[in-house]
C-alpha cells in the first residue's frame, strides 16, 4: 500500500497544473479500487498547489542533480563554507532558467513576481536540507525563510547592485558614474561557536560583489537570528529559575549543617559532664 500511495503522490504532483484536478480524482478512484481506502481519503484532500510551487515541484523532478546541488551547497555555506557560494549561484540561476522555461511550456506566465516565489520557495527548501515535512516534489504552497530549522548564513550585500536592480524596474538604464571600490571583506563572524560566512560572489564583468540568494537569503538569517534570540532568552530564563533552585538548596544544607553542628555540641556537653 505505501508504495502504491507513493506513486500515486508523485504522479499527482507530476502532472500538469491544469490536470491536477483531474489526475486527484483518478489517483485516488484507483487507490480506493485497490483496497488502499485511507490513501484515497489522504488524496482527495491535497489541495492544488499555486502555480509557483507546482513549478518547484517540476524542478525536483525534472532537474533533480541540479537542485540537489543547490541543497548540498547551501549546506557548505551554513557549516561556514563560503567557497560553496559560485555553486550555490549557478545552482539557483540554473533553476530559474529552467523554472521560466517550464512556465512557459505549461501556458503560464513566467512574471517576475511568480519567479521571486519560485527562488524563495527554492532557498528555504535548499537551507532547510530538503522538502520536510512534505514529500520531495510534493510541495503544496510557496515556501519562505523561516517555515523550518535554516542554517545560519550571513551575506554581504552591494548597495550597487540593489540600486541597479531597482533602477532596471524603474524604467531605461540610464549613464551612471563610476562607482567607488569595494570595501575590503569583512572576517567571517563568530556567534553561538559556529562561524557565519560572508557569502560574497564576484560579477563576471566588473567583480563587483551582488547578492546571491536575492532577498531570501536575507530573510532566512533575519529568521535565524531571531529564532537564536528566542532560544538564547528561553535559555536565560531557565538558568536563572536554576540559580534560584540552587541558592534555595545551600540555604537548607547550610540550615541543616548549623542544626547538626548545634546537636554535637550539645552531646559534646553532655558526655563532658
Amino acid at each position: 500500500m505505501t508504495t502504491s500511495f507513493d506513486a500515486a503522490l508523485a504522479e499527482l504532483y507530476r502532472a500538469p497544473h491544469a490536470e491536477f484536478v483531474a489526475t486527484r480524482k483518478r489517483v485516488a478512484a484507483a487507490l480506493a479500487d485497490d483496497g488502499d481506502v485511507d490513501g484515497a481519503a489522504r488524496i482527495v484532500r491535497l489541495a492544488r498547489p499555486p502555480v509557483s510551487a507546482w513549478v518547484v515541484n517540476q524542478l525536483w523532478w525534472h532537474a533533480r542533480p541540479t537542485f540537489e546541488a543547490l541543497i548540498a551547497a547551501a549546506g557548505r555555506l551554513a557549516d561556514g563554507d563560503s567557497k560553496a557560494g559560485n555553486l550555490y549561484r549557478d545552482a539557483m540561476t540554473k533553476l530559474r532558467a529552467r523554472a521560466t522555461a517550464l512556465l512557459e511550456a505549461g501556458d503560464h506566465a513566467a512574471s517576475e513576481t511568480t519567479l521571486r516565489k519560485v527562488t524563495t520557495s527554492l532557498a528555504a527548501i535548499a537551507m532547510a536540507g530538503g522538502f520536510s515535512p512534505d514529500a520531495p516534489g510534493t510541495l503544496s504552497a510557496d515556501r519562505q525563510p523561516g517555515d523550518g530549522d535554516h542554517g545560519e548564513v550571513t551575506v554581504t550585500v552591494s548597495a550597487r547592485r540593489l540600486a541597479e536592480e531597482e533602477e532596471e524596474r524603474r524604467g531605461p538604464a540610464v549613464v551612471r558614474a563610476k562607482p567607488p571600490p569595494p570595501p575590503p571583506r569583512p572576517a567571517p563572524r563568530i556567534a553561538n561557536g559556529r562561524v557565519h560566512p560572508h557569502v560574497e560572489i564576484n560579477r563576471d564583468d566588473d567583480q563587483q560583489t551582488h547578492v546571491v540568494t536575492e532577498r531570501s537569503l536575507l530573510e532566512a538569517a533575519l529568521a535565524t537570528a531571531r529564532t537564536t534570540i528566542d532560544a538564547n532568552e528561553r535559555e536565560r530564563e531557565q538558568l536563572h529559575r536554576r540559580l534560584s533552585e540552587v541558592d534555595q538548596a545551600i540555604r537548607q544544607a547550610r540550615t541543616i549543617v548549623a542544626d547538626v553542628e548545634a546537636r554535637l555540641a550539645a552531646a559534646d556537653d553532655r558526655d563532658d559532664s
